[in-house]
């Protein structure tokens, strides 16, 4: 089927929108239901080293001209934490991701082959942010930029990366209180991301607390979450043509993370979003978009 070039290059758009979104952690079949003594909390000593493997699926599905096309994007990624400072109060820390492989398939009918991109350093690779003692970010900047602006390949793995924080969702929103089997609690938080495009979310998270358990030899906590509100919009300009998207979805998540520092040991989530991109007027397209990540500590 015919495509205008126009069409070509809002497909592109299209299938770059990645949500980066929060993840949560796997449950163990381990059981203790004691509490913790005191409000679980972030500790991190400077010099200390967290080191990660992330592996994550998107599927998008865009319905066109009465024609839906499906595409996939496949990725692997090493990330490390190193702690810059550390606190009672709050941590600094530099988080960077490298040794990035994403592959993108069905996406012929744009032009672009099936195709894997791998990289030693990353587009947006390096951010350094400070995180309070009860896991919420309190500030984030952009560290070096090494990779080349005119890499095509380099601009692909930017629109596909996104803007958006690789903190989000690395550490857990705990409660002022000790934690028992069963308690519940919500996070809020709203998310601007700017850049080529301007992506808002809002989005309300109740977590529930399981119970540790002992796994890779650390006493671990577990953590189920799940999305009451997850709402999106945003706007970007392509070709001189104005678009703005909205949409909603759910988020369905998990935690285990080491009781000793409130630090993620797995990180496993499943992500369903329903997004409606209109362009010009009268013309709106659908995107469903399903997304799944597991983040496991390396050591």
């Amino acid at each position: 089927m015919f495509i205008p070039k126009t069409m070509k290059h809002l497909l592109l758009v299209l299938v770059a929108i990645v949500a980066l979104v929060p993840a949560r952690a796997q449950k163990s079949p381990a059981q203790n239901q004691s509490s913790n003594a005191a409000p679980q909390r972030v500790r991190m000593v400077k010099g200390e080293r967290y080191e990660f493997s992330t592996v994550a699926d998107v599927e998008n599905r865009v319905t066109m001209m009465g024609s839906e096309q499906v595409t996939n994007l496949s990725s692997k990624v090493k990330s490390t934490i190193d702690v810059l400072s550390g606190g009672k109060d709050s941590a600094v820390v530099a988080m960077k991701i490298r040794n990035l492989e994403v592959s993108m398939k069905g996406m012929a009918m744009m032009g672009v082959p099936d195709t894997t991109i791998r990289r030693d350093s990353v587009p947006n690779g390096s951010e350094e942010v400070t995180v309070s003692s009860a896991g919420k970010i309190l500030a984030r900047k952009e560290r070096e930029r090494t990779e080349s602006e005119s890499d095509p390949d380099n601009r692909m793995l930017r629109q596909v990366l996104g803007n958006g924080s690789m903190t989000r969702g690395m550490f857990i929103p705990f409660p002022d209180k000790a934690l028992m089997s069963g308690d519940e609690w919500t996070d809020v938080r709203n998310d601007t991301v700017t850049g080529e495009q301007t992506m808002i979310s809002n989005i309300v998270v109740r977590y529930t607390y399981e119970g540790t358990c002992d796994t890779l030899g650390m006493k671990c906590g577990r953590i189920q979450a799940r999305s009451e509100k997850y709402v999106t919009s945003g706007s970007m300009k392509r070709m001189g043509a104005e678009m703005t998207m909205e949409g909603d979805g759910v988020v369905k998540a998990s935690y285990l993370y080491e009781l000793k520092s409130g630090v993620p040991v797995i990180i496993t989530s499943t992500t369903e979003t329903d997004q409606r991109l209109s362009v010009g007027e009268g013309m709106e397209i659908p995107i469903s978009t399903t997304t799944t990540m597991r983040m496991s500590r390396v050591k």
